[in-house]
């Protein structure tokens, strides 16, 4: 009888956290529009059109933490923001941090060298004033959006999945979604969804 209960009590809980995925992951669907359609009207209310993609990702960054905070403190009595978000306090954070952008920029650096090695990369450089401010809004926008990328794909709904199947089959199931969804981007190809779903992989 107590192993029955036992087992019953694995899979009400399972379930739980598969519906709280679930949840998340519609969350997360309509923050996305609400983000952008907030920042397409702010932009054009204000002429911010270079701003808009940050105001996207800054707007989708505070929805998911709202969503995910209040899902949070539904199901386990607990609200703590950063740890719905995935980013709890802990003392290899700073390392860790470092640790991701050293890989990142890495990545970059050996996805760009082979067109600079084959020499079909042109650079040129714009030296006007008004570069330096779009360059800096342009690696603000890098950084919330690449964040707000990881609370939504890494962070609550990760940890949801972990606990409704296992952390091995959440990473492969995670990671073709990660890939699906950049496959709607403009200009994807198979070829860059494939390598995008192996980066979700390595990265989880």
């Amino acid at each position: 009888m107590h192993a029955l209960d036992s087992t019953m009590s694995r899979r009400s809980e399972r379930t739980l956290q598969l519906a709280l995925f679930v949840t998340s992951v519609a969350w997360f669907l309509a923050a996305d529009t609400v983000a952008a359609r907030a920042a397409r009207g702010l932009s054009q209310r204000f002429a911010l059109d270079a701003a808009r993609p940050l105001l996207t990702s800054v707007f989708l960054l505070f929805l998911l933490a709202l969503g995910f905070a209040v899902l949070q403190a539904i199901a386990t009595r607990r609200s703590s923001v950063r740890e719905a978000i995935g980013l709890p306090e802990r003392p290899t954070a700073r390392r860790e941090w470092e640790l991701g952008a050293a890989l990142g920029w890495g990545l970059v650096v050996l996805a760009v060298l082979p067109m600079a090695l084959a020499g079909t990369l042109n650079i040129q450089l714009w030296t006007q004033p008004r570069a330096f401010g779009l360059l800096l809004l342009n690696l603000v926008t890098l950084a919330v959006a690449a964040l707000a990328e990881e609370v939504a794909f890494r962070g609550y709904p990760f940890r949801r999945l972990i606990g409704a199947i296992g952390p091995v089959a959440a990473t492969i199931a995670l990671s073709l979604l990660f890939g699906l969804g950049h496959a709607l981007n403009p200009g994807a190809t198979w070829t860059s969804t494939l390598v995008t779903v192996l980066a979700g992989l390595c990265s989880q």
